[in-house]
């Protein structure tokens, strides 16, 4: 308890507050491990070897590749997978998802299929 009295709220270098840089490899462990997704299960899925798994979150840069299979298999926007920013705009409501490589357009309409087998728009002004 000696050394909570030298404790401070003050920065302990610079102006200002440390925040950690994340590294395109931090952010793949991440977001695996937010999914709850064990390192050897990623490498199956994957179809890659687990070692290649470790690299992979130790690197500063990767294949946009495999940030997308990352992507994908975790739910995770590649945007924020490859640059730490939050993707900008949300899905905005278009029903996009936003770890897809090829997201919906905004005017895209939702579908079903008929038990019959015959398409049919849910929009009834359609």
């Amino acid at each position: 308890m000696r050394n909570v009295a030298r404790m401070t709220n003050a920065p302990a270098f610079g102006g200002g507050p440390r925040i950690p840089a994340f590294t395109v490899g931090d952010r793949l462990r991440k977001a695996r491990e937010a999914a709850r997704i064990p390192a050897g299960v990623m490498a199956t899925d994957l179809d890659v070897d687990r070692s290649s798994i470790t690299r992979y979150e130790r690197a500063t840069k990767v294949k946009r590749t495999i940030a997308l299979a990352y992507a994908m298999r975790t739910q995770v926007p590649v945007e924020w997978l490859l640059t730490g920013e939050t993707p900008s705009g949300g899905d905005g409501g278009s029903g996009s998802r936003l770890w897809e490589s090829n997201p919906r357009p905004s005017h895209y309409k939702s579908h079903a299929r008929h038990p019959f087998g015959v398409l049919v728009a849910l929009d009834p002004a359609a």
